[in-house]
């Protein structure tokens, strides 16, 4: 009978191991709110151009997304760089997987946008970041090579 226990006990140890995310993008959204994340990382970062927080709708826009479900912040360089930071957060977790992939095409646009007109800003934009974690998503592109370690820190990873 001990038998039987110690087994039982050792399933239920190996199943409570195994039940983990499976997701692999993390299921726990950080707890700042992405004007706080904003913040941090803003005073962090290196950023070579001046940020200047856009108008929700506008960033919504250029992203190509809709706005409802949707808070954050978009902080965009002056156009002479590729240089962004953009934090937001979805109403669940589908829906920051579609912010997640507006950011990734945002980042092929704008990859194929300055390889004409600014070349020299494709190292950033080759070591830019697009990060999720549960529902939040960052997009950064700066001149910082360590961005993407603060970026994590950030985000408790």
């Amino acid at each position: 009978m001990k038998k039987h226990w110690m087994i039982c006990l050792m399933l239920c140890l190996a199943l409570c191991a195994c039940s983990g995310n499976p997701g692999g993008n993390g299921d726990k959204t950080p707890d700042k709110t992405p004007e706080e994340l904003a913040e941090t990382l803003l005073d962090g970062i290196s950023f070579g151009d001046t940020l200047t927080e856009a108008p929700f709708d506008t960033g919504c826009t250029l992203y190509r997304l809709e706005a409802e479900g949707l808070s954050g912040v978009f902080y965009m360089g002056t156009g002479a760089s590729a240089e962004e930071l953009t934090i937001l957060q979805a109403e669940d977790e589908t829906r920051a997987e579609e912010v997640e992939t507006a950011a990734k095409e945002h980042l092929d646009y704008q990859k194929d946008s300055y390889r004409d007109y600014i070349p020299a800003e494709m190292e950033k934009l080759d070591r830019a970041v697009v990060l999720r974690q549960g529902k939040m998503v960052i997009y950064c592109v700066s001149a910082d090579k360590k961005a993407a370690d603060q970026i994590s820190a950030a985000f408790g990873e």
